[in-house]
């Protein structure tokens, strides 16, 4: 078997990711084009689906370029499917979606040779209202025994006002720390300025970066869940309009620089999130993907 993975099209992002592994394990680099390859160690480099489903101890998605222009959406679910499977069964997963996450990823394995791979005991959940953060969380939960924590609720309340005082930036940050601490838990919300403390400690980040217009479909068939005075709405309203060009963007950008520490999986449409939710729930992830 290959000592470890890498997915992505011929070029500068994968070749990068490659080299530092092939450094870190003192392996050789080559490509794989079929599972047939995988028998030989080493680091390869796989240019299909087929031979990246073949597995290794360590798994890595050069994102950023990968897997190409040419390449069906469906090629990039049945990657996400793999790779969750594997997280979950304790493999060390990266996904690095650019350069500069990609070097930082290389100045850590330097400093601390770290490719233990890990169960999934501490989950993180990230996106827009309405991307579907709570039901993927129910779904995610039980199947990975953890227990969730919801940060509208612990923020907010039931009843969409201030649960405990905890409104101010610093004051969430804090919190969701204390929450961080524990041994096991999914946590599930969309705030961005206190993302750090729960990623880093998170087995694995799944961010629901799905298009504006399905998540405000899917917010607009749900209604609202908690009740506002009319200077709230006003405010969430316009909080809403402004979210894909000011938070969104934040958001993506924090996540990029913890992609070195944890698996980020960013889920842009319906395929994807199905095959990473067949894939955090153990059942088979596709070699190929689906026609």
């Amino acid at each position: 078997m290959a000592d470890a993975l890498v997915f992505g099209a011929p070029n500068a992002l994968a070749s990068r990711i490659a080299d530092a592994l092939g450094d870190a394990l003192h392996a050789r680099v080559r490509y794989q084009r079929s599972a047939a390859e995988n028998a030989a160690p080493g680091v390869a480099i796989c240019t299909t689906v087929e031979a990246f489903a073949a597995g290794a101890p360590i798994m890595v998605l050069a994102d950023g370029e990968a897997p190409g222009p040419a390449a069906p959406a469906a090629e990039r679910a049945a990657i996400l499917g793999i790779l969750a499977q594997a997280v979950t069964g304790g493999r060390y997963v990266r996904i690095i979606p650019d350069k500069e996450s990609a070097k930082a990823w290389a100045g850590h394995l330097r400093a601390e040779s770290l490719f233990a791979g890990s169960n999934i005991d501490r989950l993180y959940i990230v996106g827009a209202t309405g991307a579907g953060k709570t039901t993927l969380a129910g779904k995610l939960g039980p199947s990975l025994g953890l227990p969730v924590t919801e940060l509208d609720l612990e923020f907010w309340g039931p009843n969409g006002e201030d649960a405990d005082g905890r409104a101010k930036t610093t004051e969430r940050v804090n919190h969701v720390r204390e929450l961080a601490a524990r041994e096991r838990w999914l946590i599930e919300g969309g705030y961005w300025r206190a993302l750090a403390p729960a990623a880093e400690r998170a087995n694995a980040v799944i961010h629901l970066d799905l298009p504006s217009a399905l998540v405000a479909e899917q917010r607009n068939r749900r209604g609202p869940t908690v009740k506002r005075s009319f200077l709230r709405r006003l405010r969430f309203t316009f909080w809403l309009k402004s979210y894909p060009l000011v938070e969104a963007r934040l958001l993506r950008r924090e996540l990029a620089r913890t992609a070195h520490i944890t698996a980020v999986f960013s889920v842009r449409n319906q395929d994807e999130l199905a095959a990473v939710i067949a894939g955090f729930s153990g059942a088979p992830a596709p070699a190929d993907p689906p026609t």
